[in-house]
């Protein structure tokens, strides 16, 4: 059903194969329902509402979106870090999609201040 704890992770699943079938407007289909899915059953800020988010800016950034997966990126890795922590292993891989994306955005200043901010 629509709250089945495994519809996100499937959705996931099916939104990469679209992708390397060559289908990209439905793979990103998948991938929002898998966001909306993992939100409704897990709550917003939950590690795998935060993970299908995540996913679905990466797919963004894989594609040539930058601007568009750093808006995800951002909101997402702020929400981890009031939610779980500065060092949960989410907040810290969030952090590293956000550098890196600032670095594809050529953002090298906002990417190094990022990855210092928890590990002066």
């Amino acid at each position: 059903g629509p709250d089945h704890p495994y519809l996100a992770p499937g959705l996931n699943s099916l939104g990469r194969a679209f992708d390397e079938e060559g289908r990209p407007a439905d793979a990103e289909r998948c991938y929002r329902r898998a966001l909306a899915a993992g939100e409704r059953t897990y709550g917003r800020d939950a590690v795998p509402a935060l993970i299908a988010e995540s996913n679905l800016a990466a797919w963004l950034l894989e594609r040539g979106r930058p601007a568009d997966a750093e808006v995800i990126f951002a909101d997402v890795y702020g929400r981890a870090h009031r939610a779980h922590g500065p060092l949960h292993p989410v907040t810290l891989m969030l952090e590293s999609n956000l550098a890196y994306t600032y670095d594809a955005l050529g953002r090298d200043d906002d990417a190094l201040a990022l990855m210092r901010q928890n590990h002066a």
